[in-house]
């Protein structure tokens, strides 16, 4: 009985299923040393309607290792100096498991991408040869690389083939090359590049470095200091860094959790909800338990609380954030709350996962250097607008708001529907014939945030002349003609607005003097 070249088989399948579909399958010439049996080049696609911004797009490329078995173990031994070039090439990289069965044609085919995960898988068992002396014999250490319906496709062909290596890859070859180096550079560093040992020689040195690691902005000075890099939980054997004495702080510490903070005058009581971020110390678990503390931060205020007492210190801060405009407002309010309130205020802080923490708080120490009203004005006026015209999510910063308060409130005023007794002062020269009722067009503007909300609005009503061509208007009728809405970069056209205002004397020329004010 002759020997099968399962090799061969695979060798002549793998051509034949990338010819069916017009993929080019260039043969390595050395494969156990490229770690890859062939090189997939695709044809451009060709859209009906191509976009210019699509045109320089590179075509899909990979590498595939093929390998061929009669059996159903679906398990393989492979080099890890193959499995190396497979997991950090610049490319999509693949297995691709042909099973014949003991038949002359592939019965089934299994494509294993190699992901994320399996070059963590990889690289990991690389590090720990290396840590185990090992790295110069990749080529004899293997790895068992498992595949299952998971990986199967749905049809032993090349059409199947094909699509599966579109669907993991997706459109764009180069995003997908992107995001993988990205990934390469950052595999096994999710602990850290480095391990920092050093000494706190005084307990002011251990309250700073418990500061530090709330993301206060504080610096202090350690001794002994050694910095070893790490990869994969491994160490390499020399520092990197070694001194006697260094300045060190922490400018980019991420909150351990995310959650809320309710405020609140009594315990049965309303409460203003605000977002809110949890800092817990790493050094809270070895540190005396007088020093140890948390830090609550939210949009106008941070909190540091001692831990063994409950002891709260607060302190107000600026946001210069763009948030959502009721967030904006709850956030003045709880501003304009603790540093009114001459009573204690209940603060509870609800954080997933983590028990329910409350303690009673007084108001910042010093209080804030800016004026919360305009902009709470501002911004309670705007919702008004807002909900009136069924808009939500409108974005607002404090700045706007305070800079913006009087436009959003007279904005609010003047659509405001009760309010149709208005009285003004105007000039005119020369003076008016007053000889019939009057009207005044007017249009305002307000940017709400992201929002900028316009109005053509009439009054009807009596004109008095007060002499030397100063007039005074009562009027009795208020009618909203038009509401003008852009987000914000939207330009509105100037001669649109003047057509739009034309449109609107007409109505009331002849019958009344029609008098206006345009205001950007």
């Amino acid at each position: 009985m002759e020997t099968r070249d399962l090799g061969r088989m695979g060798e002549l399948a793998f051509g034949h299923l990338c010819a069916s579909v017009g993929l080019t399958a260039n043969r390595s010439l050395e494969a156990d040393k490229t770690g890859w049996d062939y090189l997939v080049e695709f044809n451009f696609d060709s859209p009906s309607t191509p976009e210019i911004s699509t045109i320089h797009q590179g075509a899909l490329e990979c590498k595939v290792q093929v390998k061929s078995t009669d059996k159903r173990s679906r398990k393989c031994s492979i080099k890890l100096s193959n499995l190396k070039r497979l997991a950090t090439a610049a490319m999509p990289t693949f297995v691709l498991f042909i099973e014949f069965d003991g038949k002359s044609m592939p019965q089934r085919l299994f494509l294993v991408h190699f992901d994320q995960s399996l070059c963590l898988r990889v690289l990991s068992r690389i590090h720990d040869a290396e840590s185990e002396g090992q790295i110069h014999r990749l080529n004899k250490l293997e790895m068992v690389i498992k595949y299952d319906e998971g990986h199967l496709l749905e049809e032993a062909s090349g059409a199947a083939f094909s699509s599966a290596i579109k669907r993991y890859v997706g459109g764009n070859i180069a995003e997908y090359v992107t995001q993988k180096n990205n990934y390469l550079a950052s595999a096994g560093l999710e602990n850290g590049f480095a391990e920092l040992t050093f000494t706190a020689v005084s307990d002011d040195t251990i309250q700073d470095l418990i500061d530090m690691s709330l993301g206060l902005d504080v610096e202090t000075e350690v001794s002994d200091v050694e910095a070893i890099r790490q990869r994969f939980g491994m160490k390499v054997s020399a520092p990197f860094i070694k001194e006697k004495s260094v300045k060190i702080s922490m400018p980019d510490v991420k909150p351990s959790y995310e959650g809320r903070i309710k405020f609140k005058l009594d315990k049965l009581g309303v409460p203003l909800i605000l977002p809110a971020e949890l800092y817990v110390s790493e050094f809270n678990s070895t540190a005396p338990l007088h020093m140890r503390k948390i830090r609550i931060k939210a949009d106008f205020f941070e909190f540091v609380v001692k831990m063994h007492t409950s002891e709260v210190a607060c302190k107000v801060r600026t946001p210069v954030e763009t948030m959502q405009i009721r967030r904006l407002r709850d956030g003045l309010k709880s501003c304009q709350l603790l540093c009114q309130s001459e009573n204690p205020v209940y603060l509870e802080l609800d954080m997933p996962s983590l028990p329910s923490l409350k303690v009673t708080i007084q108001g910042p120490s010093e209080k804030p250097i800016f004026n919360v009203q305009p902009a709470l004005d501002a911004v309670e006026a705007g919702l008004k607008v807002l909900t009136a015209l069924n808009i939500d999510g409108a974005q607002i910063s404090f700045l706007e708001a305070t800079q913006k308060s009087e436009k959003i409130i007279k904005l609010e005023e003047l659509l405001r529907p009760d309010a149709c007794n208005i009285k003004f002062d105007f000039s005119s020269d020369p003076a008016l014939p007053i000889t019939k009722p009057a009207v005044f067009l007017a249009l305002h503007f307000a940017p709400i945030g992201n929002i900028l909300v316009g109005a053509f609005v009439t009054m009807t009503g009596k004109v008095l002349s007060n002499g030397h061509g100063n007039f005074t208007m009562i009027s009795d009728q208020k009618i909203i003609e038009r509401i003008l809405l852009r987000e914000r970069g939207e330009k509105i056209s100037k001669t649109d607005l003047i057509e739009a205002g034309a449109e609107i004397r007409r109505k009331y020329e002849g019958d009344y003097l029609v008098l206006s004010s345009l205001e950007g």
